[in-house]
């Protein structure tokens, strides 16, 4: 892809010295949106010369304050619907509460999202629960939004605080953004350990969110935060041990489902596509989901195995139409029931050739959803866990970064 220095760099400048980590994305309108200190800038993708070039600025968010590294906020694209057209929204969340932070700065609580099709930001219509800089934000399959670790003061980098970084008043407990209801809730169940400048989090095939360093506080540890719709005794899976090789754009594709249940209202009626992907600096590049349109469901058999009740049936679910909506590479697979608790995810490959003789990543949970499957916990409550196997918490080796 050839890009325009001197277009790039007008943006950059601008926003200088907030350039560091801005959030990007690949639209389906075939641009790419950049937010970046305050400014919020589009380019245009061109498919015949794979070419990118500055298209125009767009509206800063409300409040007007840069909240990108170091004030650092967050945010992601909001999951993307065939019902909706695909319509591009943009969640931006916490930060400084002003310019020119430190390390005394309170952290804001301001929420907003942005509509590429009016172009317009609206706040949502309560502010987060708590305020918060440098936390990590993770789309999860329930169509919710999960805002975890950071602090409540500061911004990142090194100096007098905790540890010896910038920040102040560690934030525990996450909160969960629904964007049905267009409501937060929270505060959650609280971390351990304070996770903070260089710490990180990311979703699991189980669904749940492993989070884990802290460079400043010199944390090796891991936890694991396993939402409340894992709770649930009567989770769906997939009856599919190996995922097929490669999917190709508009596709369809087959899956067997079951879940201990007896009730209609929990049958597995549609899934979604979530990209795996790396966080750094509170950003999570490559973070999508995407609706899967399901196009057709068998009639579902019910049946009782030494007194236990079940349910089975298939669901064929087609793959995004084009790589704007989906770029190439690898994502989970999860299928949710009418209530909306999802099962655990399939690795599946979209757009991409794997080669025939390619190791094939696990299919049937992520390391989290063995360690706690079968940690007794309320129903519709949520909860934090260490990370440790054989009496060992994990840890890993860490480098010191920027």
């Amino acid at each position: 892809m050839s890009i325009s220095f001197n277009d790039m760099f007008t943006q950059l400048d601008e926003a200088w010295p907030l350039a560091s980590y801005p959030f990007l994305a690949v639209l389906p309108t075939s641009e790419v949106i950049m937010m970046v200190g305050s400014l919020v800038a589009l380019y245009t993708i061109s498919p015949s010369t794979f070419s990118l070039a500055f298209s125009r600025n767009l509206p800063m968010r409300p409040d007007g304050i840069p909240w990108t590294y170091p004030q650092t906020g967050v945010a992601t694209l909001l999951p993307l619907d065939p019902a909706d057209n695909y319509a591009v929204k943009v969640l931006s969340a916490g930060g400084c509460s002003e310019d020119l932070a430190g390390l005394t700065t309170p952290a804001t609580n301001a929420a907003y999202i942005f509509d590429l099709a009016t172009v317009t930001w609206s706040a949502t219509p309560t502010p987060m629960t708590q305020p918060r800089v440098i936390g990590n934000v993770i789309l999860l399959p329930t169509s919710q939004v999960l805002i975890i670790n950071g602090a409540g003061t500061g911004t990142s980098g090194f100096g007098t605080g905790i540890g010896g970084g910038n920040t102040l008043n560690p934030v525990l407990q996450p909160e969960i953004y629904d964007i049905a209801t267009s409501s937060w809730s929270g505060p959650k169940a609280a971390a351990s350990n304070p996770r903070l400048y260089h710490s990180t989090a990311i979703l699991l095939p189980s669904g749940e969110v492993l989070v884990s360093g802290s460079e400043v506080t010199q944390d090796f540890t891991a936890e694991i935060y396993r939402p409340s719709y894992l709770s649930s005794p009567h989770q769906p899976f997939i009856n599919m041990p190996t995922a097929p090789q490669s999917l190709a754009y508009g596709s369809t594709l087959q899956l067997s489902w079951g879940r201990t249940s007896t009730l209609p209202s929990e049958d597995v009626d549609h899934g979604v596509l979530i990209k795996s992907g790396a966080i750094t600096h509170s950003t999570h590049f490559d973070q999508r989901m995407v609706i899967l349109v399901t196009t057709s469901a068998s009639p579902v058999t019910s049946q009782s195995v030494g007194g236990l009740n079940s349910r089975s049936g298939t669901i064929v679910v087609q793959m995004p139409p084009s790589n704007l909506i989906a770029p190439p590479g690898q994502y989970m697979l999860f299928l949710l029931g009418k209530d909306n608790t999802p099962s655990p995810a399939i690795y599946v490959s979209l757009g991409v050739p794997v080669p025939a003789n390619a190791p094939q990543p696990p299919q049937d949970s992520g390391v989290g959803y063995n360690l706690l499957a079968n940690t007794a916990y309320a129903t519709g409550s949520d909860l934090f866990n260490f990370y440790c196997a054989g009496g060992q918490c994990l840890t890993v080796p860490m480098r010191r970064g920027l």
